[in-house]
């Protein structure tokens, strides 16, 4: 199967401690058939250890694995987006390469990720369920040392991916490489479906879609594409 924007109907909300912490699966958005948004905590290693570093649940959602949240599940989520009437909204789309301006907010969110600089949750879309598909995601574990070195390579730069399964943080841990350095991983979620994909003998590639760096590197958006 291979997927469209519209086709992603679950994304994983994942919390770190610190901005440069290991990422934590602690809860799901899920749209059904009829276009209906629930939320719920996802209880498991993860959780707990979010818990243990002091994730204390979304604001919005009492912590309790045992309930569905139905009521404004979406709204709630669709608040950490630009609001589309904002000059910047073209450059949003643009950035996260959406080519529909009327894209619903559910597609908005898991092809954005939905961050804020005010707190460490991220929305991570799932694409375990598709034989092939590309989607964009920011390169996660870039070494301080190498954060404060400029790194040139232009859009387009292919990367190379290796399963990482010794990694204490994620089983499914893929390293990103360019010429045999390593800049960084994939992230949570994202590096289960690529390692799946691995597993299965699938090809799977990666390129560099932009670099922001102002005296140090901060953030690299990488493009991959499985199948």
């Amino acid at each position: 199967m291979t997927k469209t924007p519209t086709d992603i109907n679950k994304a994983y909300l994942t919390w770190q401690a610190l901005t440069h912490g290991p990422r934590h699966i602690v809860g799901e958005l899920v749209r059904d058939n009829f276009g209906r948004v629930t939320f719920r905590y996802l209880a498991g290693p993860d959780l707990e250890e979010a818990k243990k570093q002091g994730f204390k649940g979304h604001t919005a959602f009492p912590l309790d694995t045992g309930k569905l949240y139905k009521e404004n599940a979406l709204e709630v989520f669709a608040a950490r987006l630009p609001d589309r009437s904002r000059g910047d909204f073209k450059e949003f789309l643009s950035y996260w390469e959406i080519e529909d301006p009327n894209a619903d907010t559910f597609t908005l969110l898991v092809l954005s990720g939905a961050r804020l600089p005010t707190d460490n949750y991220e929305l991570i879309a799932s694409h375990e369920e598709f034989d092939s598909c590309e989607f964009l995601s920011d390169l996660a574990g870039i070494p301080y040392a190498e954060k404060k070195d400029r790194l040139d390579l232009p859009e387009g730069t292919p990367l190379e991916l290796k399963r990482d399964s010794q990694n204490q943080y994620d089983s499914y841990a893929v390293s990103v490489y360019y010429h045999g350095k390593r800049l960084g991983y994939l992230k949570k979620v994202c590096s289960r479906d690529v390692a799946k994909a691995i597993e299965r003998g699938v090809v799977v590639k990666a390129e560099v879609r932009r670099i922001v760096q102002n005296g140090i590197v901060k953030s690299v958006l990488l493009k991959i594409r499985i199948g």
